[in-house]
C-alpha cells in the first residue's frame, strides 16, 4: 500500500470501532496498534505471527523451552542485573538537577563531527542550548561506542537490561500458571472487526500483551531516573517507539513534559502526523504534549487532530540541526576535490534513495546522458545493501556515478555540490531548499505528501524517463523558487523558542 492507503485504511478501521476503548490495566492503547498496524499495511514483506492453541501455547515441551531460554538469558545477563542495583542508580541519586533531559537512540547518530558519531538532534539542540544545564540519556547497542560519541552522555544500558530481565521472568511465571495473564479490553471486538474488513492483526494478543508490559517496566525504571534528574523539560525525536512511550507515560507521572523535536518531513500521510479519527478530548498518555516543529508549514497537519484535546500543543522552533551546520559548516577536504572534478558536467544530481531498488527510467537516463553526473545516497536503513544498488548500477558507466563519497559525506555538504536532486518522498526535498536546490519526486507517495510544493513548482512529480530529464537540465525553466523559508534555522530564532518554553517551565522546587 502507499501511505495514502494505509492511512485511508486506519482511518476505516477508526470509523468502525471505538479505538480509544481498547485499554490495558487502564492504559489506552491504540498509539501503539496504531504503528503496528501501519507498518503491516504499508510493508508487503511483514508478517502475521501465527496464534497457538491454548494446548500448544501450555505443553509441556514449550514450558521446558522457556525453562531452558529463561535460565540461558539469566546466566547472560546477571552481571549487569547486578550492577543495575549496586551502581546504576547510585550514579542517578548525584545527579544535579537538569534543565533540559534528551533521549537519544544509537540509531540518531548518523553524522561524523570531529571524527564522532553526532546527532542530529540531541547534539545539534544542545548547541542552542548553551547556558542550560543538558544532558542526554542514551543506550549503546554494539555498533557505537562509548568513546566514539560526540559529547557526553548518561548510558542506561544496564537499566534496559535488566527491564528485559524482568520482562522473561514474568513471562515465564505466565507460562507456569504463577501470574495470572492480563487481556486487553475490547481485544476480541476489534480483532473481529478487523477481520470482517478483511484485516488481520500483525501479531497475537499475547505478543501485545508482552510489548505492554515492557513498556510499563520501562516506565517504572524512567520514573525513578526522573525523579532524580528532575528536568524541566525532557526532548525526543520520535514518540512512536516502546522506549519513547515509556518514558512518556513516565514525565506524566512525575509532572513533566515531553518535546518531540520534528525528524522528518511528516507527510500529508503519515501514519502518525496526520489523520487521526476519534481522537479523545483528554488525548493519549503515550504520546508527547509538545510538538516542536520546523516551519509554520507543518504546524496544521499536527493540530488538525492535537487541537482537539487540550494536553497537545505545536510550537514552532526550526531545525537545529540544520542551524548548526550553518553556524558551524563541517570542512572537508574531499569537498574540495569534488567541486573541482564535477566542472566538466553539465548538471550534477543527488538521487536519494528510499530503498535499495532504482527506477527503470531513472536507470535509463544515467545510461544515456554521459554530461550528467550522479550521486547515489542510500536511506540510512539500507547501507548495509550498497552492494546490491552498485549491482543494478553494473550498466551505467562507473566514472559517472559516485556512491562511496555519496554515502561518506554530509548530505548538506552534498547539496553544495549538486544542482537538482531526485528522491522518492525523503525530508531531504525540504532541506535541499535551504540551499536553493530543486527537488523531482519520482514516487507517488512524494506526489501526496508534498502535493502543495508540487503544485507551486517548487518540486516536480515525474516517473517519465525524458521528462525527467528534461527537468534536471533545464531546472532554471520549471522550478519555482521558495516565497517562504520551508524550515527555520536562524540562531536566534532557535534559541528564543527553547529559552520560550523553559521559561513556561521554571525548576521545581
Amino acid at each position: 500500500m502507499t501511505l495514502r492507503e494505509t492511512v485511508e485504511t486506519i482511518n476505516k478501521i477508526e470509523q468502525a470501532f471505538p479505538v480509544q476503548t481498547l485499554t490495558y490495566k487502564q492504559l489506552k492503547i491504540w498509539p501503539i496498534c496504531r504503528v503496528s498496524l501501519a507498518q503491516m499495511l504499508s510493508s508487503p514483506s511483514s508478517r502475521i505471527t501465527p496464534q497457538k492453541s491454548k494446548k500448544e501455547l501450555y505443553s509441556l515441551r514449550d514450558l521446558r523451552y522457556r525453562l531452558k531460554e529463561s535460565h540461558q538469558i539469566y546466566q547472560k545477563v546477571k552481571a549487569s542485573v547486578a550492577a543495575a542495583n549496586e551502581q546504576s542508580w547510585q550514579s542517578y541519586a548525584t545527579a544535579s538537577p537538569t534543565d533540559i533531559l534528551f533521549f537519544c537512540k544509537p540509531n540518531e547518530r548518523k553524522e561524523i563531527v570531529q571524527g564522532k558519531y553526532f546527532s542530529k538532534f540531541s547534539n545539534s539542540l544542545a548547541h542552542f542550548a548553551q547556558g542550560y544545564h543538558f544532558k542526554i540519556i542514551e543506550f549503546t547497542d554494539g555498533h557505537f561506542l562509548k568513546e566514539e560519541k560526540f559529547g557526553e552522555s548518561v548510558y542506561i544500558d544496564d537499566v534496559l537490561t535488566r527491564v528485559d530481565y524482568e520482562v522473561y521472568q514474568q513471562l515465564v511465571l505466565l507460562k507456569l500458571g504463577l501470574r495470572r495473564r492480563s487481556t486487553v479490553r475490547e481485544w476480541s471486538t476489534f480483532t473481529a472487526t478487523l477481520q470482517q474488513m478483511g484485516i488481520t492483526y500483525p501479531v497475537t494478543e499475547e505478543v501485545l500483551v508482552e510489548q505492554l508490559e515492557r513498556i510499563l517496566l520501562y516506565k517504572k525504571h524512567f520514573v525513578r531516573m526522573l525523579k532524580q534528574f528532575n528536568p524541566r523539560l525532557i526532548f525526543l525525536c520520535c514518540f512512536y517507539h516502546d522506549y519513547a512511550f515509556a518514558l512518556t507515560l513516565a514525565a506524566n507521572e512525575c509532572g513533566i513534559k515531553v518535546v518531540e523535536l520534528q525528524h522528518g518531513q511528516q507527510g500529508a500521510y503519515h501514519f502518525m502526523y496526520s489523520h487521526w479519527h476519534q481522537y479523545p478530548a483528554e488525548g493519549y498518555e503515550v504520546i508527547p504534549q509538545l510538538f516542536w516543529m520546523w516551519s509554520k508549514a507543518n504546524v496544521a497537519r499536527i493540530e488538525q487532530w492535537a487541537g482537539k484535546s487540550k494536553r497537545h500543543r505545536v510550537v514552532v522552533g526550526g531545525n537545529p540541526w540544520l542551524g548548526y551546520q550553518v553556524h558551524h559548516p563541517l570542512k572537508n577536504e574531499k569537498h574540495k576535490q569534488l567541486t573541482s572534478s564535477l566542472q566538466k558536467y553539465k548538471k550534477v544530481v543527488l538521487v536519494a534513495l528510499q530503498f535499495s531498488t532504482i527506477p527503470d527510467y531513472l536507470l535509463e537516463a544515467m545510461q544515456t546522458r554521459t554530461d550528467i553526473y550522479w550521486f547515489i545516497r542510500l536511506h540510512p536503513r539500507f547501507l548495509h545493501e550498497k552492494s546490491k544498488v552498485v549491482e543494478i548500477l553494473s550498466d551505467v558507466p562507473s566514472q559517472h556515478y559516485n556512491i562511496e563519497e555519496a554515502n561518506k559525506l554530509p548530505i548538506y555538504t552534498l547539496f553544495k555540490l549538486i544542482d537538482v536532486q531526485i528522491t522518492c518522498w525523503s525530508t531531504v526535498a525540504y532541506e535541499a531548499l535551504a540551499f536553493d536546490v530543486p527537488t523531482i519526486l519520482i514516487h507517488k507517495n512524494g506526489y501526496d505528501a508534498m502535493k502543495s510544493y508540487v503544485d507551486k513548482k517548487i518540486f516536480y512529480y515525474t516517473e517519465n524517463k525524458q521528462e525527467l530529464l528534461d527537468l534536471i537540465l533545464q531546472q532554471e525553466k520549471y522550478f519555482q523558487p521558495e516565497e517562504e523559508r520551508y524550515i527555520a534555522f536562524d540562531k536566534p530564532f532557535i534559541q528564543a523558542k527553547l529559552a520560550s518554553l523553559l521559561e513556561e517551565h521554571p525548576p521545581k522546587r
